[in-house]
């Protein structure tokens, strides 16, 4: 089978997008590729306008079947497609969109979703919610961004050891900033920034980690900064990294002091670090870490909690949406929430129409103090929350995992009279045929030649008038 791919954020526009919408996936596409390998030919693209049409033809030619997978919500998927389309998205609400707002139609999800005819997404909650609104039989299913295999190496031991973290971008250490002007505290605390620099910072002991975009209310980091404030208060031996994702490093930095302030005094370290880092830099932050938390309203499956999870780390998370498939007391300190009434995320009617989850705060506080003390014992208790971190992130989010969960179900959506030959790599020698198939019709495309030959006639037209000129 041929899988097309497409991600609106592409290779060359990540960095600027990263911190804005739906910049996450992106990095799903990323993970989806090894097992999308396993089971076929893939190919990415990022005109669909202009390359999509000429693969599909092509694969017709070499009689082999194909897939379109658009990492998209379905509200923004490229409507105009000659194969079977398949919309991958996350969502973290109890209900997706069934209303039509602002004069376009797509707001409606039944839209998108009912032109594709089947969909993938990361959680049985959001499972639920699209059949609640497209009927039991749609197909779809659940499969989280198989990323276990690449991570579950990466923690080793305990996390206590010292580890000193290199990267381009900002820092900010609590330890280091003035509190004490009440009036101008934020700007006190900016001026303890350090900017734009080679940064190289130490981390030992019990580390508490969490990695989100400080302008997305969504993540309610603000609740798990002050739980932490309020529980270490008088302890200097914790520590709370936040890894903030924005395009801007000092804006994204920015954002989180005004928190860190209205807490104050606390004895606890808080280090803020802002800026791109390398995978061995981050894989050396998982290892330095204790502890991951996240304190969300709501997940559509969280990247940074399923990758430090994958590697052994537990977790202080609530236990909704589509972390209620990975988080439990086998995988760290599930948090307790509650349902309330919101709004779509995208809906600037702000209309009441779908749940979210309130986080209960003092669950928060108590969960750092029990963490603390259990990781400061050591021994068999910390171990087996470190492995039972591993576990559920495997069946959660595993290539093995996501391969036999996609060959099911495209097999199923697609009735393939043989599932063996539709889904694996396709052989060589059809390969070829596929290949030279799509150059050939690149080749007779006029899309291709016009522009080629529109440059050709202004070089032409140019050299006549020089021509004349020079005669005249």
């Amino acid at each position: 089978m041929i899988f097309i791919a497409y991600a609106h954020t592409s290779d060359s526009s990540i960095k600027s997008s990263m911190g804005a919408a739906d910049y996450s996936y992106y990095f799903v596409l990323k993970r989806y590729i090894p097992v999308l390998k396993a089971l076929g030919t893939l190919i990415q693209i990022a005109e669909p306008e202009r390359e999509l049409d000429e693969i599909v033809s092509a694969a017709k030619l070499a009689r082999l079947p194909c897939v379109f997978l658009q990492f998209s919500p379905p509200h923004k998927i490229y409507p105009h497609f000659a194969c079977p389309s398949i919309s991958v998205f996350a969502w973290e609400y109890t209900s997706v969109p069934t209303d039509s707002w602002g004069g376009d139609e797509w707001n409606d999800w039944r839209k998108g979703l009912h032109l594709s005819g089947a969909a993938i997404t990361h959680s049985k909650m959001a499972v639920s919610a699209v059949k609640t609104a497209m009927g039991e039989s749609y197909p779809i299913v659940d499969v989280a961004a198989p990323l276990w295999n690449t991570f579950e190496a990466v923690k080793t031991g305990h996390g206590d050891a010292l580890v000193n973290l290199k990267y381009d971008g900002c820092f900010f250490d609590s330890w280091q900033a003035n509190f004490n002007v009440a009036e101008k505290q934020v700007e006190e605390c900016e001026g303890s920034i350090s900017r734009d620099g080679p940064q190289d910072v130490a981390l030992e002991g019990i580390v508490y980690t969490s990695v989100f975009c400080p302008i997305d209310g969504r993540k309610n980091w603000g609740d798990l900064v002050s739980a932490f404030c309020y529980a270490f208060r008088d302890k200097a031996e914790a520590t709370l990294v936040l890894k903030t994702i924005h395009f801007d490093d000092l804006e994204g930095l920015r954002e989180t002091l005004p928190i860190l302030c209205k807490n104050t005094p606390f004895k606890c370290r808080i280090v803020i670090i802002a800026g791109f880092l390398s995978s061995e830099t981050y894989q050396d932050l998982i290892r330095a870490s204790s502890y991951i938390v996240n304190s969300s309203y709501g997940e559509g499956q969280c990247l940074p909690l399923m990758e430090f999870m994958s590697a052994g780390v537990p977790a202080i998370a609530p236990a909704h949406s589509a972390m209620a498939d990975y988080v439990s007391a086998k995988s760290g300190f599930p948090l307790e929430s509650s349902p309330e009434w919101t709004h779509w995320p995208h809906d600037p009617r702000i209309l009441l129409k779908t749940m979210r989850f309130r986080l209960n705060w003092e669950s928060l506080r108590q969960a750092y103090v029990d963490s603390f003390e259990l990781r400061r014992e050591g021994g068999a208790a910390y171990s087996a929350l470190q492995q039972g971190a591993k576990s559920s992130l495997y069946d959660y989010c595993s290539e093995q995992e996501a391969q036999k969960k996609l060959r099911e179900f495209f097999s199923n959506t697609f009735r393939l009279k043989d599932s063996d030959l539709a889904l694996r790599p396709i052989a060589w020698s059809r390969q070829v045929v596929f290949y030279l198939a799509l150059m050939l019709v690149r080749l007779s495309s006029p899309d291709r030649w016009r522009p080629i030959i529109r440059r050709n006639k202004e070089k032409v037209r140019r050299a006549l008038s020089i021509a004349k000129a020079k005669l005249g």
